[in-house]
């Protein structure tokens, strides 16, 4: 009676051993998995392509928005230096203007 307990107790010891191996590989095949679809999802990524309308391309979806291109974010900055320019000529211009009304 003992030696079968023993053995089936051995037994047991050997599925519960294989069983958390066969649990651990498939954790860890999960996780690569999961790992591999987060570096490759399209949604997730910064795939700019994904961000243009079906069927105007000239259009965004906010909802897909992933940044700028490279020669918008360049037209913007040339936009503020405009204004920035055209903002310090009106200030020349009004002190200008200040100066003449007070030598009058």
């Amino acid at each position: 009676e003992a030696r079968r307990c023993q053995i089936e107790n051995l037994e047991l010891a050997r599925q519960n051993k294989l069983r958390q191996e066969q649990e651990l590989f498939a954790l860890k095949n999960a996780e690569d998995d999961q790992s591999n679809y987060l570096k490759n999802c399209p949604l997730l990524t910064e795939e700019k392509s994904l961000a243009k309308h079906a069927i105007a391309e000239h259009r965004f979806r906010p909802d897909h928005f992933k940044g700028f291109q490279k020669e918008e974010v360049e037209e913007i900055y040339r936009e503020n230096d405009a204004v920035i320019q055209e903002k310090h000529e009106i200030a020349i211009r009004e002190k200008m203007t200040d100066d003449e009304w007070a030598r009058n």
